[in-house]
C-alpha cells in the first residue's frame, strides 16, 4: 500500500484563508452537534486535524479550567499560537500515532484529516469508548460518514 500524504499542507501560504473558510461553513454544524451530545465543563477532548483552531478553542471555553482539549495536526503551528491554559497541542499523524485508550470523552472530532482513508479510526473508537476520567459517555458525532 502507498503512504498516504495529506495534500493540504498548512504551511502554504494560503492555508490560514483556506482553514477561515472550512470554519466559517462547518463550525456551526460542529458546534450545534457537540451541543446536542452535551459537552460541558470538566470534558476531556480530543481534535484531530484542529488546523486552524476555532473549534479547539471552542471546546477549551466550554470544558473551563476543570476540563482539557487535545489538539493534534501533521502540522500544529496554528493550534499552537493559542493561548488557552486546559489546551494541549501535539503533532500527531492519525495514521500511524497511537492515541491513549479511554482517555477522552466522547466528544473526539476529526474534519478531513482521515476522511477516506479508512485508517485511523479504529485508534480513534478506542480513545474515547471508555469513560474518561469525569465519566463521560456517548457517541461520537458524524457528518455523512465522517467523524465530524
Amino acid at each position: 500500500m502507498a503512504e498516504y500524504k495529506y495534500p493540504l499542507t498548512n504551511e502554504w501560504k494560503g492555508a490560514r484563508e483556506r482553514l477561515s473558510e472550512i470554519e466559517g461553513v462547518y463550525d456551526p454544524w460542529t458546534i450545534r452537534n457537540f451541543g446536542k451530545l452535551g459537552v460541558r465543563e470538566g470534558w476531556h477532548c480530543l481534535e484531530i486535524g484542529g488546523g486552524g483552531g476555532s473549534i479547539a478553542e471552542w471546546l477549551c471555553r466550554k470544558v473551563g479550567r476543570s476540563g482539557q482539549v487535545v489538539a493534534t495536526d501533521l502540522q500544529p503551528h496554528f493550534l499552537e499560537a493559542i493561548n488557552a491554559s486546559n489546551l494541549e497541542v501535539w503533532r500527531h499523524d492519525i495514521l500511524s500515532d497511537s492515541l491513549p485508550e479511554g482517555a477522552f470523552d466522547p466528544c473526539t472530532r476529526a474534519r478531513f484529516g482521515i476522511t477516506g482513508s479508512g485508517q485511523g479510526r479504529a485508534d480513534v473508537d478506542g480513545a474515547s469508548r471508555v469513560p474518561s476520567s469525569s465519566g463521560s459517555r456517548g457517541h461520537l458525532p458524524r457528518s455523512r460518514g465522517r467523524l465530524a
